[in-house]
């Protein structure tokens, strides 16, 4: 039971995850798609300002790593 619930745990987080990349990427195209021509040019420093975002949706993604990883453990043990 546990052991279903991890690996419900861990593709929950990674399809969360998955969808936020999608969003900030999409944030992103349509920020350059709206920008000017000097606009454009300093997109990417604006993009690292706001990199944190990234690394959120990057620390969840190693947490439903890890919940992967010990769900393999788990299994392997079992047999």
């Amino acid at each position: 039971m546990i052991l279903m619930r991890k690996c419900q745990i861990s593709i929950l987080i990674s399809l969360i995850c998955f969808l936020g990349i999608i969003f900030q990427n999409y944030r992103l195209a349509i920020m350059y798609k709206n920008a000017s021509g000097k606009n454009k040019a300093l997109l990417g420093i604006t993009e690292l300002m706001q990199l944190n975002v990234k690394f959120l949706i990057a620390c969840a993604l190693l947490v439903g790593f890890v919940f992967g990883i010990l769900n393999m453990k788990i299994e392997s043990y079992q047999f």
